[in-house]
């Protein structure tokens, strides 16, 4: 199962590391109105500070960086493929209430700072401020480390 978290961390630091070798610039209206929302209903006081595309096969893919140092990853739709929050938590509905129930029950002391989503299988990968790493599955249940 950490094989999930892993490859949807991989292919975010690809994403990454493509969009830094050839940033675009694009206009904020140009982001899918889903991640438009996503990014004003959980970051009201955080401004965009960047705002890149990276085509792959013809589809664009997203990366938006707020002044707080979050980095949020979207696919063509708008839906967040990764949210990394190093400094600081998720903001609540960001990952299932299931999955963030989990954590406060299990990990009293801890938050989730990254949370990684495949939208092919439904699976969520978390990474918590101690540096944990745990997957779930499409429904939240835990999968595992």
């Amino acid at each position: 199962m950490k094989q999930i978290l892993i490859a949807l961390l991989a292919t975010t630091a690809t994403l990454g590391t493509a969009m830094a070798s050839n940033p675009k610039n694009i206009l904020t209206d140009k982001l899918p109105k889903e991640a438009r929302q996503l990014i004003r209903s959980n970051y009201p006081h955080q401004t965009l500070t960047r705002l890149t595309t990276h085509w792959e096969n013809d589809i664009p893919l997203y990366q938006a960086k707020l002044d707080n140092g979050t980095r949020l990853y979207f696919d063509s739709f708008g839906d967040w493929n990764v949210i990394d929050n190093p400094d600081e938590s998720l903001p609540k509905g960001i990952v299932p209430r299931k999955i963030t129930r989990y954590v406060k029950k299990n990990f009293p002391n801890q938050y989730i700072v990254t949370a990684a989503h495949n939208p092919l299988t439904g699976s969520y990968g978390i990474i918590l401020d101690n540096d944990w790493e745990l997957t779930f599955d499409e429904k939240g249940n835990y999968t595992g480390w």
